[in-house]
């Protein structure tokens, strides 16, 4: 956050440099120094829209690097998602400025389009669990209602029973301060977010859940 990066520098006389990598780059292939450039390329790294895009619309990126991984192993249709034409394609978004640089805008999965208007799933949450103390955690997902029209529903976990009702008066508190296509349509409380192996939320197991709630 800008905040915290200049009370840093305040701080240390030091700046902070934010870095973008995967596992598959090996690398930071973007830095962002903190000179209100955003995200531009490290030395050696080409980084491109994937494909044509307007001012303000988020893409994903086509990164070159000679530190690229070549593929993977028997995974023939993540291989052609996210390596093309010799390049690294990650599910990652984002948004390029005026001065050609790049800005996180969230993953392919977090970011979604309600109302005709764009809704940032992970800073949704991270604003809606700060809502009470006795929110751990919680997840954004888009989903469609009985008539078909996609609308948010957070899930959330308590410290435990008996701040979980607490939790959601907070949450609905603090829901009717947003504007209308980021106000969750539904608030599920739930014993502890599905992650993956590596920690990764995985919103399609809420979604599922969702479905199974109505």
């Amino acid at each position: 956050a800008p905040s915290l990066r200049d009370a840093w520098r305040e701080q240390t006389g030091l700046t902070i440099i934010d870095g973008y990598g995967a596992s598959e780059t090996l690398i930071l292939v973007m830095l962002d120094r903190g000179l209100a450039q955003g995200f531009t390329p490290s030395p050696g790294v080409e980084i491109e829209p994937l494909a044509v895009h307007s001012a303000d619309a988020p893409t994903r990126l086509r990164v070159r690097a000679p530190t690229l991984a070549l593929g993977y192993l028997d995974r023939p249709l993540a291989q052609a998602e996210t390596f093309r034409d010799g390049a690294f394609c990650p599910a990652d978004l984002f948004v390029q400025n005026q001065a050609g640089g790049w800005r996180f805008a969230g993953r392919e999965d977090s970011l979604v389009k309600i109302g005709g208007r764009w809704v940032n799933l992970i800073e949704l949450e991270e604003q809606l669990a700060s809502a009470s103390a006795a929110i751990v955690e919680a997840a954004a997902v888009c989903v469609p209602d009985a008539d078909g029209v996609d609308a948010v529903a957070l899930f959330y976990v308590a410290g435990d029973a008996e701040a979980a009702a607490g939790a959601d008066a907070a949450l609905r508190d603090c829901a009717q301060n947003l504007p209308h296509h980021q106000r969750p349509r539904w608030l599920h409380p739930i014993a502890v977010l599905p992650r993956g192996p590596t920690g990764k939320l995985q919103r399609r197991k809420l979604q599922e859940l969702h479905a199974t709630l109505g």
